[in-house]
């Protein structure tokens, strides 16, 4: 009665008549209550319900009778993980390891256990000795033993392994799903690939949150109104309450970055981008500087890191179509409003005369507009920083360049937030083949969340000239793409399109 009761338990879960095989499991309990295939089907049919303490609890209680259970050991570190007690479950990893327990399948649920963990050395150690197996010879074996050692090793770079390892999950079940899926993804550009990953969503959720997920869909997807609009809001007002109601999804977003299936990983993004918790970023700030998922969804967890300070903004070495980019990441705004006073009225059109003759190359009648500026306005105006700016424009032209350095010089260390002191001092080091000085006058400029539009485009001017004069024309034109998508009629950027070959 006992062996029916078990197999009638497990024909229930392989249906997912879930009720079913609890109450199946149940009565096999009430007549032997030590029966530790039960107890084990129990914590897992604990877990498809949602009920992750009960499940870790039925668990413990196999391994309390038999400490080297493998099933047990495996389940639990699959239950741990999913509430988000990784300490825990990597230190009973190292007991899965180690544990010499013989039985039907224990080498898949050692495997399965520690990629949960994502412990890929360890995977890989455990295919050895199953290999070596002589019990786990021939067609008995379980095809999902070979689909995680092939994701261990790809992860790990090893990809004639790895496709050595899936190949035999597919001898052993054509058309396995968790592998197809994986050599399907890797025919994608190397910038587009989700591959490898050891389990899809339905894996690291319990059966029951799945379902409730399914339910949120409709309204999650944008819900759409009599208009045939769809409204944001509710949609994320929907998500809001199907996150309050499961908790433990946000131990998870870290681990579904690192190593989801598609639909995992971009729920997992979707997940942290709402909740913008401190976990939730630390988690897209790894994930961005990692080399797993597409280019396009690292680059969105960066920009985020950067918005919440986990990144400091400029340029950031990311993995791109492949391999290792600066990638230029900034979270800024930028505003057409003047940062300074207003000119006199009286000043304004020696002003806009001087500037006139600095564009026509007068310099020397700039230069006397400027000082006639200086006196209508005073020497402490808000404008006086941009006016000097000015001047010492009219100095570089006429070939002072040592007076217009010490202009800016001055001029920076008496007004340090005025950027365009900075930005002079670092092209005239560009100029003077000292493109180093000039990335150490530009770089501090980076931590600024506002800039005028003129303070941005002369930035990315002097940015673009620094790393020309570098001969890095990837970060180069890295900067003039975000400038020409921020300011695209600026006339210099078709210079630099020009130079760049853009």
């Amino acid at each position: 009665e006992i062996a029916e009761l078990n197999e009638e338990t497990l024909i229930l879960l392989d249906r997912g008549d879930y009720v079913g095989a609890r109450k199946a499991a149940e009565r096999l309990l009430q007549r032997k209550p030590d029966f530790l295939p039960a107890l084990n089907n129990l914590s897992m049919l604990h877990w498809l319900d949602g009920h992750i303490d009960r499940a870790i609890s039925t668990a413990e209680k196999v391994l309390a009778v038999d400490p080297g259970n493998v099933h047990a050991l495996s389940n639990r570190v699959r239950f741990l993980c999913a509430g988000g007690k990784l300490a825990e479950a990597q230190e009973l990893g190292e007991k899965l390891k180690a544990t010499q327990s013989r039985g039907t399948d224990v080498w898949t649920k050692k495997v399965e256990g520690l990629s949960y963990l994502g412990d890929d050395d360890g995977v890989l150690a455990v295919l050895k000795s199953a290999e070596k197996d002589k019990m786990e010879k021939g067609p008995l074996r379980n095809p999902l033993l070979y689909h995680l050692a092939g994701v261990a090793a790809m992860r790990l770079g090893r990809e004639k392994e790895a496709r050595r390892c899936w190949q035999e999950a597919l001898k052993l079940s054509p058309g396995f799903d968790l592998t197809t899926g994986n050599l399907d993804d890797l025919r994608n550009p190397v910038e587009e690939r989700h591959a490898p990953w050891p389990f899809t969503l339905g894996y690291w959720l319990p059966s029951r949150t799945i379902e409730d997920l399914r339910s949120a869909m409709p309204i999650v997807s944008g819900k759409v109104s009599k208009s045939g609009k769809a409204s944001d809001e509710v949609a994320e007002r929907a998500f809001r309450r199907f996150l309050r109601a499961h908790p433990e999804i946000e131990a998870i977003i870290s681990t579904l970055l690192d190593r989801g299936d598609p639909v995992g990983r971009e729920f997992a993004l979707r997940v942290a981008r709402l909740l913008r918790t401190p976990e939730a970023l630390e988690a897209l700030r790894d994930f961005a500087l990692s080399k797993h998922g597409p280019d396009s969804m690292r680059l969105e967890a960066a920009n985020l890191a950067v918005e919440a300070g986990l990144i400091p903004g400029g340029e950031v070495r990311l993995w791109s179509h492949g391999v290792w980019h600066d990638v230029l990441l900034m979270s800024f705004e930028i505003s057409d409003e003047p940062e300074r006073g207003y000119l006199s009225d009286d000043a304004e059109e020696p002003m806009a005369e001087a500037l006139e003759m600095l564009r026509e190359g007068d310099s020397k009648e700039a230069e006397r507009l400027l000082k006639h500026v200086i006196e209508i306005e005073g020497s402490d105006a808000p404008t006086m920083p941009t006016t000097v700016n000015n001047m010492a424009a009219a100095y570089e032209l006429q070939g002072r360049h040592a007076e217009s350095y010490a202009l800016l010089e001055k001029l920076r260390a008496e007004h340090p937030d005025y950027m365009f002191a900075s930005i002079g001092l670092a092209k005239m080091s560009i100029r003077d083949r000292k493109p180093e000085k000039a990335k150490e006058l530009l770089d501090p400029l980076l931590r600024r969340s506002r800039y005028h539009y003129l303070e941005f485009a002369a930035l990315c001017d002097a940015y673009i000239s620094m790393h020309n004069a570098m001969r890095n024309r990837e970060a180069a034109r890295s900067w003039l793409d975000m400038w020409a998508r921020t300011d695209p009629d600026n006339p210099t950027i078709q210079y630099w399109q020009r130079r760049l070959g853009k």
